[in-house]
């Protein structure tokens, strides 16, 4: 792992610390976002481990993925109350995690990667956090540079439209030489680095601002 891949990973300590100093402070979302960011970490640390032994660690990343549509679309909507219809969650999520079993359980493997279901999640959470955006940006009464909702939000956007890229090119990018390879996520990684940088300053926002949900 590169250097740089090294720094995006330790680049979650970022909002990890900042969520847990402050969070007494922070409201039930902001919480959950804590929680999530403990068990990425965790997960990361084995998919590096099963890496490094050259055991597949595709289903560890199966199930993070899971995890991770849950989490943001339940942080999304709580935080932006964007959605037209209440409490979508409750359909949206559990129509994923049938599609989920299908594919990856049924249909496929759970030691196989799905490209497809990851460009699915991909796509749906920007939508979502795009929608957040539009409706935040209508207040005025705040800079958005200090809008810990807007700073959540557009972090998500930019950390998911960042994967999209890189899922959409994936089978471009394992037929290219290793040195391009390492290239492109060398670049993904620096997009992690700013998207945690983002989250951290929207959690220290909102420990500070107790207005926003």
């Amino acid at each position: 792992m590169s250097n740089v891949s090294y720094l995006s990973f330790l680049s979650v300590l970022l909002p990890l610390f900042a969520g847990i100093i402050h969070f007494k402070k922070l409201t039930p979302p902001y919480r959950v976002f804590i929680f999530f960011l403990v068990f990425g970490l965790l997960c990361d640390v084995v998919n590096f481990s099963l890496a490094k032994s050259y055991m597949n660690n595709v289903w560890v990343m199966n199930i993070f993925m899971l995890a991770e549509f849950a989490v943001y679309t339940y942080i999304s909507l709580a935080i932006s109350q964007a959605s037209p219809v209440k409490h979508i969650e409750k359909i949206v999520i559990p129509a994923f995690l049938g599609v989920w079993i299908y594919l990856i359980l049924i249909r496929g493997s759970i030691t196989e990667f799905n490209n497809s279901l990851n460009l699915a999640e991909c796509s749906w959470l920007i939508l979502l956090a795009g929608g957040g955006l539009v409706k935040v940006s209508e207040d005025v009464s705040i800079p958005i540079y200090k809008n810990p909702v807007f700073l959540f939000l557009a972090a998500t956007f930019i950390y998911f439209a960042g994967n999209l890229i890189v899922f959409s090119l994936a089978n471009q990018v394992m037929k290219t030489p290793k040195p391009m390879m390492d290239k492109i996520w060398i670049i993904h990684s620096f997009w992690c680095i700013l998207t945690n940088i983002i989250f951290m300053l929207s959690l220290l926002w909102t420990s500070g601002n107790r207005t926003y949900r």
